[in-house]
């Protein structure tokens, strides 16, 4: 039941960008989309404390389910992701209407730097160690990186982010 219900999140998901690229923002698909989208994301992301999305090749992995290109609209939002650079979506309690639609915008719209983005119940990005862990599958040495280049600084950012949740 969980694994439906994760996978009708990240369809709605990509069907939301989808109808954010193809209609005006003010178009009742669009807006049906984004409110379906935010109550099922705020229902899920409540559930389970945050909500998980990874993008590994070929697979949509939400918290601990992988789905497989299953359909032609995960196919679009793993190919869109990988344009952007992004291989994972992390989205905490809490996400207001207005800032997942933003998102979804910004998805949608192909452009701008994922770097000039500011989100505060969204973080993306690369996954750490992903590069280093396909240069070693492929034989070559991984890169190379002092050792205590920002030791403790994971801890300190965890701490953090749990006081920012704590204040809500």
């Amino acid at each position: 039941m969980k694994k439906d219900a994760l996978f009708l999140l990240v369809s709605e998901f990509a069907m939301a960008i989808q109808a954010a690229s193809a209609y005006p923002e003010n178009h009742p698909r669009v807006q049906e989309l984004l409110t379906r989208l935010h109550r099922r994301v705020q229902s899920e992301a409540s559930l389970l404390h945050g909500l998980n999305i990874g993008f590994f090749r070929d697979h949509v992995v939400v918290d601990e389910y992988p789905f497989v290109e299953p359909s032609p609209t995960l196919a679009r939002l793993i190919e869109r992701m990988r344009e952007k650079g992004i291989e994972k979506i992390l989205v905490s309690e809490g996400i207001t209407f207005g800032e997942l639609k933003r998102f979804v915008y910004f998805l949608a719209a192909g452009t701008g730097s994922t770097y000039e983005q500011v989100w505060e119940s969204i973080v993306y990005g690369k996954i750490e160690g992903a590069d280093s862990a396909r240069a070693v599958s492929l034989g070559l040495a991984p890169a190379s990186r002092p050792t205590g280049f920002m030791a403790g600084a994971a801890d300190v950012l965890k701490n953090v982010l749990a006081s920012i949740v704590a204040e809500r």
